[in-house]
């Protein structure tokens, strides 16, 4: 019974020992795993959406993380470029299908994806306990939430404007284009400009709204007094919508199959008199064009019921799936609206700056080209149209399409109506 009492004595001993040996190899690989350095954020950014199109997302992503480390040297973040577009970028997010980033620089139009309102963080409070983003454009801020939640900080604006070729309207005896005028004005301007060209340029805004864009259909139909979207479906096939639609049908005159150039392209060679772009197609515009002729641009017209200019943006979102890294990125996210942010990455031209004062200063204005830059800043709030989300385009477009083969706008808008009520609306 001593041998026996001896030996577990021994073996409790034993595993005392064990146990303690284990509490501090414990210890000392928490120690030491404290001391490794965390792995650095990552932004990740899409490319551009052609071989020609600047990589905007990279370099405003790069101005925008220098400036962060300037003010927080200890910080660490990477940028990482897709080989795809930013709107694929967020689709593949918050699909499941990457989920390697910490943050995304996305258009806010995300938002109404499935899963956003559980992958995107939200940005609220801390906007709110903080007080950043004040001065930014209170739309924007509107834009980028769902559901009461701030989804992503907006870094940038862009309304959709009128490109125009000064030296094909002195030719034409048009004056150039006003700061306020109608969409009759419009439309009699350009009937004096296509004058008598045949196919396959017979109108000069053929090609701009041959590509279907959902941003000028949803001008068109807000314009006339119709609905976007989720929001307003009845709306969208309502009489003033149908209105809307038949006015944009006017200015297309290409067969539903017929090639289209890209609208840029094509007045960049001065094969089109105007073309709806953004203030981010300064840059090419300005290489590309050169000397070959004068241009400028304006304002949408005045629509009927109202002025609407559907306006882009690009914001910052959260995505990481790891709690300890959320501030960290949170922080950086509402770096964004603040206005050394915005001045270091606004010569970068991707944008309007979202800060309003900042939008308006000298300080953006002394990097773009010399053409009249108030068009991009002049739209009162209540003129500001959010585009339609992602997918609402499929349907619109297909409706348009629909409307070229012979389709009535009001049976084709009902289809898009149809379509889009069965959409899985909202995070």
């Amino acid at each position: 019974m001593r041998r026996v009492g001896r030996r577990a004595a021994l073996a409790g001993a034993a595993a005392l020992v064990a146990g303690v040996g284990a509490t501090l190899l414990q210890g000392m690989e928490s120690a030491r795993a404290s001391r490794l350095p965390t792995p650095p954020l990552t932004l990740l950014v899409g490319s551009g959406v052609g071989p020609t199109e600047p990589p905007f997302a990279a370099q405003a992503a790069a101005a925008l993380v220098g400036a962060f480390r300037a003010q927080e040297p200890a910080a660490r973040v990477r940028i990482s470029v897709a080989r795809s577009t930013l709107v694929q970028v967020a689709t593949a997010m918050l699909s499941g299908r990457d989920g390697a980033a910490d943050l995304i620089l996305v258009p806010p139009a995300v938002r109404d994806l499935p899963n956003a309102g559980v992958l995107m963080h939200s940005l609220t409070p801390t906007l709110r306990a903080t007080g950043v983003g004040a001065g930014v454009y209170p739309s924007l801020l509107t834009y980028c939430s769902a559901g009461g939640r701030l989804l992503s900080a907006p870094l940038f604006r862009d309304p959709l404007v009128v490109y125009y070729n000064v030296d094909a309207f002195a030719r034409a005896g048009v004056p150039a284009l006003p700061g306020d005028w109608t969409l009759q004005g419009f439309m009699n301007v350009c009937r004096l400009l296509a004058g008598p060209r045949t196919r396959p340029v017979p109108h000069p805004l053929a090609n701009a709204v041959g590509r279907f864009d959902a941003e000028l259909l949803g001008a068109f139909i807000a314009g006339f007094g119709g609905g976007l979207g989720p929001a307003d479906l009845d709306g969208l096939a309502s009489p003033a919508g149908v209105r809307g639609v038949e006015a944009l049908l006017t200015l297309h005159a290409f067969e539903p199959e017929t090639p289209v150039p890209s609208p840029r392209d094509l007045f960049a060679t001065a094969g089109a008199a105007m073309y709806f772009g953004h203030q981010r197609d300064l840059a090419y515009l300005t290489t590309a064009i050169g000397d070959l002729f004068a241009w400028n641009v304006a304002s949408l017209p005045r629509f009927p019921a109202r002025a609407a200019v559907p306006v882009q943006a690009q914001g910052i979102a959260v995505v990481t799936g790891q709690p300890v890294r959320r501030p960290e990125a949170t922080a950086l996210a509402l770096f964004g609206v603040t206005a050394s942010a915005q001045a270091a990455a606004a010569p970068t031209g991707a944008g309007v700056p979202s800060l309003r004062a900042l939008a308006a200063s000298a300080l953006w204005r002394a990097t773009m080209p010399p053409v009249d830059l108030s068009v991009f800043v002049r739209h009162p709030e209540a003129d500001l149209v959010i585009p339609p989300a992602l997918w609402t385009m499929v349907p619109l477009q297909r409706a348009l399409r629909q409307c070229l083969q012979g389709t009535p706008p009001a049976e084709a808008l009902a289809a898009a109506r149809a379509a889009l009520a069965l959409a899985p609306w909202g995070p």
